[in-house]
């Protein structure tokens, strides 16, 4: 019969993978909903540009209109593009930068913990896993944690998380940017 410290052993080390693949389950979880969670203050950061790039061609048509007369090649979509082109690179780049941030164990333990109401067994578990020195109350916590971890590995983990809707005020910057480009088409071109 085995004796009860490798048995201990034994469990904690299962406890220990079990822990291990909550925390890879909840790293994408985390990553998926930062991305979402950051990119409606990506939109709304990133309206300047909506601004910038319509100004810029007010500018370009303005020039075109006192310089001698040039047949430039405008077409209204590639126009349209390159308008919004600073600007869907600027929130593609802030979601990007938010997703590949890392995921510590103790974050995704605690995120798992949170959306499956496990009252932080999990996290807690895990830092009395990586205490050599444990107490009753400590053994019982990894017990528990043990007991409740295989469950928890089959429950899926909620997604999506609250989106914020983007503020009234930031609506002025692509309005402001469509009045530039509407003023920009609307001068003649010799």
């Amino acid at each position: 019969m085995p004796r009860p410290s490798r048995r201990l052993a034994k469990a904690n080390e299962n406890l220990v993978g079990e822990l291990r693949q909550h925390a890879r389950r909840a790293t994408g979880v985390i990553r998926f909903r930062r991305s979402l969670e950051v990119l409606p203050r990506a939109l709304v950061d990133g309206m300047p540009f909506l601004l910038i790039a319509p100004a810029a061609y007010l500018l370009f048509r303005v020039f075109l209109w006192l310089s001698a007369p040039i047949n430039p090649a405008t077409g209204f979509g590639i126009t349209v593009l390159c308008l919004l082109a600073p600007y869907v690179l600027f929130v593609v780049s802030q979601v990007v930068a938010t997703f590949c941030r890392p995921v510590r164990n103790r974050e995704a333990l605690s995120h798992v913990d949170k959306q499956l109401r496990l009252a932080d067994r999990l996290q807690t578990a895990a830092e009395f896993l990586a205490n050599n020195h444990r107490d009753s109350f400590m053994a019982a916590a990894i017990e528990d944690a043990a007991r409740v971890s295989p469950m928890a590995l089959a429950e899926p983990l909620p997604v999506a998380p609250e989106i914020e809707l983007v503020p009234s005020r930031a609506w002025l910057f692509p309005i402001g940017g469509a009045f530039l480009v509407v003023i920009g088409l609307l001068l003649p071109v010799a």
